[in-house]
């Protein structure tokens, strides 16, 4: 008898925990490794009671009980590589991202066409390969709007988020199968003055270049203006004297 009301109340906790479960909220979200990690909430106004995660590999589930499933959250998951992946919801759905912030050491990647990487150096940005070729690749960055084409072993420095520095560096390390690996670094580089001081005097010495041609042809204009009226008036007193001559020798007859 004991062991018979021990069977139904165990079957009914079950019954309750499986029916909160399911009533409940429940999602998976991929992590980039598989080692442990850990979490934060925010924008979540409950003591989080009812929650329960598991990592298995990559792959995070997490459940909310129905009695305690908040309105909107943030989760935040990290771990010592400090990526991060964030879980968002509100009454209007989810949605979920990751994105690369510890990219000092520099983050190497296989990609495909269309591939994508969010990464951050101040703000999020994102890295999307709009097409390969046999001996180079075609990027645009975002959200400042960089398109760029990098031919093998070739590597660019930017500057996106930091103004006066190179703060992204990019290098495209092979082309292989329609894939490519390509390198990410965070870098703080002072754009050298020289440079720029060389640039503006391009353009000075255009400016002026232009300039000169341009007085050069008003100067050779108004020469040309100066002989043709020299002209004129030497043509118009050779008349004169014709005529003076021949009035002259009429006058003599």
């Amino acid at each position: 008898m004991k062991n018979l009301i021990t069977i139904i109340f165990l079957g009914m906790f079950l019954l309750t925990f499986v029916s909160a479960i399911s009533g409940g909220e429940c999602d998976t979200i991929e992590f980039p490794n598989e080692d442990d990690v850990s979490f934060s909430v925010s924008g979540n106004d409950s003591n989080m009671e009812g929650f329960n995660w598991t990592k298995n590999g990559t792959i995070i589930e997490y459940c909310f009980d129905i009695l305690y499933y908040p309105d909107k959250f943030t989760l935040r998951w990290w771990n010592y590589q400090e990526v991060y992946v964030e879980d968002s919801s509100t009454s209007g759905g989810s949605s979920s991202g990751i994105y690369y912030s510890n990219l000092e050491d520099g983050l190497t990647k296989t990609l495909y066409k269309n591939s994508n990487v969010a990464f951050k150096l101040t703000k999020p940005h994102n890295l999307k390969v709009l097409n390969i070729g046999s001996d180079s690749v075609e990027i645009r960055i975002m959200s400042n709007l960089i398109y760029v084409t990098l031919s093998v072993g070739e590597e660019k420095e930017f500057s996106i988020d930091k103004e006066g520095y190179y703060d992204l560096y990019l290098k495209l390390n092979s082309i292989e199968n329609n894939k490519i690996t390509l390198t990410i670094k965070k870098i703080d580089k002072l754009i050298e003055v020289e440079e720029v001081v060389e640039e503006i005097i391009e353009e000075e010495v255009e400016e002026v270049e232009e300039t000169k041609n341009n007085s050069l042809l008003v100067i050779g204009g108004i020469i040309c203006m100066i002989l043709i009226i020299l002209f004129v008036i030497v043509i118009f007193k050779i008349k004169s004297n014709s005529n003076i001559e021949l009035e002259g020798g009429i006058e003599n007859e």
